[in-house]
């Protein structure tokens, strides 16, 4: 959030809309048009994971750019979260230039 932050500091114009569940995320990404979606594979509450959640958005037509942001860079991670449709894969902790790739 901290790169958000002074990206829209900068005079950048960003909006940031946070869920706490994978659930949350497919619904918001459904029902609004978003310019880019950063995913955590694993959230904190919610049955779904960000794996599961990128794939059903995917299948709901969502055509956002979708970035996979995880403290886990294992090889499987990467290509299950690039087979699941993602754009990107970011490991934590996120650079301020990643995240500027991701959102651009």
């Amino acid at each position: 959030m901290e790169q958000v932050q002074s990206l829209a500091e900068e005079g950048n114009r960003i909006e940031v809309v946070v869920t706490s569940t994978a659930e949350d995320a497919v619904r918001l990404a459904i029902s609004n048009k978003f310019d880019a979606i950063v995913m955590d594979v694993n959230f904190g509450a919610g049955k779904m994971d960000g794996i599961t959640a990128v794939r059903l958005m995917r299948s709901e037509g969502i055509r956002s750019r979708i970035c996979v942001h995880t403290s886990n860079a294992s090889q499987y991670s990467l290509d299950a979260a690039l087979q699941a449709g993602a754009d990107a894969f970011v490991p934590k902790p996120m650079t301020r230039e990643a995240l500027t790739s991701v959102i651009s």
